[in-house]
């Protein structure tokens, strides 16, 4: 027997897999959107993992909003990002950032979850600390909002 050993064909799970990958998105989710029941596709649903589907229920939860609270709740998720890139490009540890503007590590962890937001103060402290982070937020001032869904 040669170096190339037989591989037994492909069974359907790993056709499938093989399929859905090469899908695009747009093929993707029409295959999982039309033609389905309401109950059919709450059964696709509910068997995603876990934080997919938290994800996909918090994005439900978002879109029920007023335009306004999406507006808002957008901003915090941009501000969250923009402080996590920063610490990032400085290289250094929420614990870190935390003693140097003086407020337990548990508040920058939440602020770069979009939880909470700093204060004006902590603010000011994190852009004498992040020396990119106003770049960041100039960027965001910059782009335009992102456009929101009207509530029903």
């Amino acid at each position: 027997m040669d170096g190339l050993a037989e591989r037994p064909p492909p069974n359907d799970a790993e056709l499938l897999l093989r399929l859905v990958r090469g899908m695009t998105a747009t093929d993707f989710s029409g295959v999982f959107r039309q033609g389905l029941s309401a109950r059919e596709l709450m059964a696709v649903i509910t068997a995603l993992p876990t934080r997919r589907l938290n994800e996909l229920t918090d994005r439900a939860r978002l879109l029920a909003l007023p335009a306004e609270e999406q507006r808002q709740h957008h901003q915090r998720q941009r501000l969250a990002v923009a402080i996590a890139d920063a610490r990032d490009g400085a290289e250094i540890s929420q614990i870190e950032l935390a003693r140097r503007v003086g407020v337990k590590a548990a508040a920058v962890s939440q602020w770069e979850a979009g939880v909470t937001q700093p204060t004006g103060l902590h603010l000011a402290s994190l852009l004498r600390e992040l020396p990119e982070l106003k770049e960041l937020l100039e960027e965001l001032h910059d782009r335009p909002p992102p456009a929101v869904q009207a509530s029903g």
